[in-house]
């Protein structure tokens, strides 16, 4: 390889060639420089005289035979003739690991690189021989006058030059969004879903001793997002009460096993009737897997379309929304009959769904974390069969990032809004990256999100 880099004519037999004489030159170096290091001193009579006369003075009663013993016959095996050319010092050892490994990875890395020379000379147009009729008729084209530039001449010439080096810039502004983003799987779908179905607050009854406290009465549901059945399901329902005002410590007051033998199967959904004493609840779920980034543990969408006739409508919500991240077609018209009995505590939770099955898809929402007027990029997709115009992008800045568990909880406040426009046309399955400026009107927002219609459809 450094062959051909420094010689590009060499063959492959000549570098081959190379190779084998420089790694016989290495070996010989080696085996001389080892022998050097290693010779010199006593050895044989002398060297045992010599250890003799040293061990005498340590031990006295050293007895001491006249005669040299024999040495033993012995054929030494063949991995000890090797060791024997090995060095035998561990500083040796590392020096020549570091050595070898060092000029491996330099070698490799010289190798891999692109060479300047080369790259210079590919830069460089080559000059190639015109042939005889072009000869005559460039000399002709010499001997006519030269005539004047004119700009819309220079303009024509430039143009192929700017279009190829547009190109990069064009196809870094397509995208494509395989669903909208939303705040409602922001975070991978849990192979098991919490829903909180209803929740009522109480004061005990007259004739109990703490009629003055306050009691919850919940119905807690469960769903199996999972393509795989699910036993002994536990689950701990924690109650809290607070301090009244000015303190706001919150402290446990009672807590409620939940237990499902099981199977729960994919698609499935129980419930269970829980009250006790306390003001605020929270649900401890012990199973914390998902179904995947993308879904691909997730129970059949036909299973999850069953959810949609379920007698409690969070469970028909959350069947809408497993439909909507899975682009399944009955979504829409699922989010359309609950709207027709809209409760004013289910709207954000519809109105985002709604937005997420729009065909006109908004994700890789990235907005600039510093500044009072931020940089805000997204990707537009039209994921439907006809070209959309006048289009435009929602973003929303929110005090909270995450949606309850329950349809029909608190979401997270707007705290400022602003619209990108869209420019041109976007053609059916394209996307294209939008950027503009958000101003934040002082607000320090938690998170953001977005979504897309025909701007004079957006909220005002």
């Amino acid at each position: 390889g450094a062959a051909f880099r420094l010689a590009p004519g060499t063959s492959a037999v000549s570098a081959l060639g190379i190779a084998i004489t420089t790694a016989i030159a290495l070996c010989v170096l080696g085996f001389f420089a080892d022998q050097l290091l290693k010779s010199g001193g006593l050895e044989g009579s002398m060297a045992r005289e010599a250890f003799v006369a040293d061990l005498s003075g340590f031990v006295p009663s050293l007895v001491r035979s006249p005669l040299s013993p024999r040495p033993t016959p012995s054929k030494t095996p063949p991995i000890a003739v090797f060791q024997g050319f090995l060095p035998r010092t561990t500083a040796a050892i590392v020096m020549s690991l570091t050595a070898l490994t060092l000029a491996f990875v330099l070698m490799v890395r010289w190798l891999l690189t692109s060479d300047p020379a080369h790259e210079l000379a590919a830069r460089v147009p080559r000059f190639v021989e015109p042939s005889a009729g072009q000869a005559a008729l460039n000399a002709g084209q010499a001997a006519e006058p030269a005539a004047p530039v004119r700009p819309r001449a220079v303009a024509q010439a430039a143009a192929p030059v700017a279009s190829a080096a547009a190109q990069p810039a064009l196809a870094a502004a397509a995208c494509r969004c395989p669903r909208s983003d939303s705040l409602l799987w922001q975070n991978p779908i849990p192979v098991l879903s919490v829903l909180t179905l209803s929740k009522h607050s109480r004061r005990g009854r007259e004739d109990d001793e703490r009629k003055d406290k306050n009691y919850l009465d919940l119905d807690i549901g469960i769903v199996n997002n999972s393509n795989q059945p699910l036993k002994d399901v536990a689950l701990l329902v924690e109650f809290f009460e607070r301090d009244p005002p000015p303190s706001s410590k919150r402290y446990s007051s009672a807590t409620r096993p939940l237990f499902f033998e099981g199977p729960l199967n994919p698609g499935q959904a129980i419930k269970w009737d829980v009250a006790a004493r306390g003001t605020d609840f929270e649900v401890h779920n012990a199973l914390t897997s998902d179904v995947g980034v993308e879904g691909e543990n997730a129970a059949p969408t036909n299973l999850l379309a069953e959810l949609l006739h379920a007698h409690n409508r969070p469970v028909r919500m959350h069947g809408a929304m497993l439909l909507t991240f899975f682009g399944d077609p009955r979504a829409k018209d699922a989010i359309l009959e609950l709207r027709e009995a809209l409760r004013e505590d289910e709207a954000p939770y519809l109105d985002r769904l709604l937005q997420a099955a729009s065909d006109v898809h908004v994700c890789a929402l990235k907005v600039a974390e510093f500044g009072e007027a931020r940089s805000v990029h997204a990707c537009v997709f039209n994921a439907s069969k006809e070209p959309r115009k006048t289009l435009g992008v929602r973003v929303r800045a929110l005090d909270g990032s995450d949606l309850s568990e329950s349809p029909s909880g608190a979401p997270p406040n707007v705290l400022a809004e602003g619209t990108i426009a869209v420019p041109g046309e976007l053609a059916p399955d394209t996307g294209v990256s939008v950027t503009g400026d958000f101003d934040l009107g002082g607000t320090k927002p938690v998170a953001f999100e977005a979504f897309a219609d025909r701007i004079d459809l957006l909220p005002r």
